[in-house]
């Protein structure tokens, strides 16, 4: 049986399971040696499969990331971390109140419902769950001072990762970390 490798691909082919024409174009003979050593066998830490100049398979180590590529990274993390925040709650009268996107619209439901019956001249009192399953007693102005606090709440968290990102596109390497690890609000 013969291995072939391609360059191109960085993958093997065995002769006994992929005839010739079906392989890509630069494919070149390989020994079955090199494919059992690079592909049954696991490849070391901080190595990736290569191909030298002639086409050869071989190991080379993994460059480290460009410092562009670890500010992509950087901010993406902030990113996911700002989604997480938002969807963890906000601080409103004392309790947290849940924020993912169900009760996100289950408050802009009850702050339209609150301004319609404010329109109406109607009283309008809502026994509102906090994410600890506390009930909080809210009239009009508590249902929109709620909507308004988790408005200033998701505002805090845009801006704050904006800044971030902002310091990561000018930061060094070895600044990125402490900008991602400090503390939100």
């Amino acid at each position: 049986m013969k291995a072939y490798f391609s360059p191109a691909a960085l993958g093997f082919y065995l002769s006994d399971v992929c005839p010739k024409s079906a392989m890509p174009p630069d494919c070149v003979e390989s020994s079955y040696e090199a494919y059992r050593a690079m592909v049954l066998t696991p490849i070391p830490a901080g190595f990736e499969l290569a191909a030298d100049g002639a086409g050869n398979p071989i190991l080379r180590e993994v460059p480290p990331p460009s410092v562009d590529e670890l500010r992509a990274a950087s901010a993406e993390r902030i990113n996911a971390v700002r989604d997480r925040l938002e969807a963890g709650g906000f601080e409103y009268r004392g309790v947290v109140i849940d924020s993912d996107s169900r009760s996100v619209e289950r408050i802009n439901t009850a702050a339209m419902s609150a301004l319609i019956a404010r329109a109406a001249g109607q009283s309008f009192v809502v026994d509102w769950k906090a994410a600890s399953n506390a009930s909080i007693r809210l009239d009009i102005d508590g249902v929109l001072g709620m909507q308004a606090a988790l408005q200033a709440w998701v505002q805090y968290l845009h801006g704050e990762a904006d800044k971030r990102k902002m310091e990561i596109s000018k930061a060094d390497a070895a600044k990125l970390e402490e900008i991602e690890s400090r503390a939100w609000k």
